[in-house]
């Protein structure tokens, strides 16, 4: 049977790190795969994730089902982190989901099974898993321009003349904050003039949630999908609990609807998580209900996050200090927001890092900045001029 089997789509992300792995130099550096670090180079577990999980070791009575909705304490806390604490909720849906690609895959079924014809636009570029996963629920995935042709800041003009285009078989895939691979995000005025013309025109929002407290703080980061609640009668969103709480391998997510008849909705999710994978994991849920209906937890784990977030920021500063070392401005990258940012580096130099100086980048030029030490980033600068003179000429 199995030897008629195509063969596998290389993944983009996962290939280089499966490289990584395999390149026994001691000074190799990866920042490819989007998983922070601290300055020792680590990925952490969060004070208040050990503090929950002990207790939650201590005080658990039972590993016996939950249900398609998953943990509730949790689905309720994550609603209001996203939605802010007066806002109303009895239109929303909440279904935790087997992370956040989990609920890609539900949202993507919900439409297919409500709009079979709809096309899920999503932006150029975008993350690497979002149209594999769309397409895969025999949905049409098509790209909405995003960038300038520099890859620094928004194509404000490009976005909205096509957005303006849209209509109500649409469904336009947005990045909540830090935008991934670019980290250019929308303005709280792109965000107002998206929600006056989805609710105009009828196409529905769909915002992925992967880095809320990255980008400028929690509240700050949740200001767009807010907005485009205020205005719209139909949204989708999907939620990462990876990043923020630190939580990758848990796999701990959301998918959230917002629609007039949401009894119907969470039927039709539960129907659909049930060919799927019946009910998701509990323990990584339970973990952050811990922390977010616990007032000490709650605040430790904002103390600790702010200052992943400054950490972040401040290795922007170093690198792009670096380069301008090396006769290169990147200071646009001072105003992209999260974990990456894109150069552009050219597919051979790609390779000449990763094959001379031992740097691992994925195709496009994403630098995952929250992987990066501070005292490599003049390592990184020289490499880069070394092996692509004239990149980012000063101005």
């Amino acid at each position: 049977m199995f030897h008629h089997l195509p063969p596998a789509v290389i993944d983009p992300i996962l290939s280089v790190a499966e490289a990584f792995q395999h390149d026994s130099r001691p000074n190799k550096l990866d920042l490819s795969i989007g998983v922070y670090r601290d300055t020792l180079g680590h990925t952490p577990i969060m004070r208040a994730v050990k503090t929950a999980a002990i207790a939650l070791a201590s005080e658990q009575r039972t590993k016996s089902y939950l249900g398609p909705a998953g943990n509730l304490q949790f689905n309720a806390a994550i609603t209001r982190l996203m939605l802010g604490q007066a806002a109303p909720t009895d239109q929303w849906v909440t279904v935790q989901t087997p992370g956040a690609s989990g609920g890609l895959r539900l949202l993507a079924d919900l439409i297919a099974a409500s709009r079979p014809h709809a096309t899920v636009w999503i932006s150029n570029p975008s993350y690497a898993n979002h149209a594999p996963i769309m397409q895969a629920a025999g949905l049409t995935v098509r790209h909405y321009p995003y960038l300038d042709a520099e890859m620094r800041s928004l194509d404000r003009a490009a976005f909205f003349d096509h957005v303006r285009q849209l209509g109500l078989d649409d469904v336009l895939l947005v990045h909540g904050s830090c935008h991934n691979p670019s980290g250019v995000d929308l303005e709280p005025a792109d965000w107002q003039m998206l929600a006056g013309l989805a609710s105009r025109q009828g196409f529905v929002p769909f915002i992925d949630m992967a880095y809320q407290g990255f980008g400028d703080g929690l509240e700050a980061d949740a200001g767009g999908l807010r907005i485009m609640d205020q205005a719209c009668e139909q949204l989708l969103a999907v939620y990462s609990c990876s990043k923020h709480f630190g939580l990758y391998r848990e796999r701990t997510g959301a998918a959230l609807v917002k629609g007039r008849q949401p009894s119907l909705i969470r039927h039709k999710l539960f129907e659909l998580a049930r060919r799927q994978y019946t009910m998701p994991p509990d323990h990584g849920a339970e973990i952050v209900a811990r922390i977010l209906t616990d007032a000490a937890l709650r605040q430790d784990w904002e103390v600790e996050l702010a200052a992943m977030r400054q950490r972040i920021l401040q290795t922007r500063h170093a690198l792009v200090n670096a380069l301008a070392k090396y006769d290169m401005n990147a200071r646009h990258l001072l105003a992209h927001r999260g974990m990456f940012s894109m150069l552009p580096l050219s597919e051979p130099t790609l390779e000449a890092l990763r094959a001379q100086a031992a740097i691992y980048l994925i195709k496009g030029g994403r630098i995952n900045l929250a992987g990066l030490p501070v005292d490599q980033t003049d390592r990184l600068a020289q490499a880069i001029a070394a092996h692509s003179p004239g990149l980012l000429n000063q101005s």
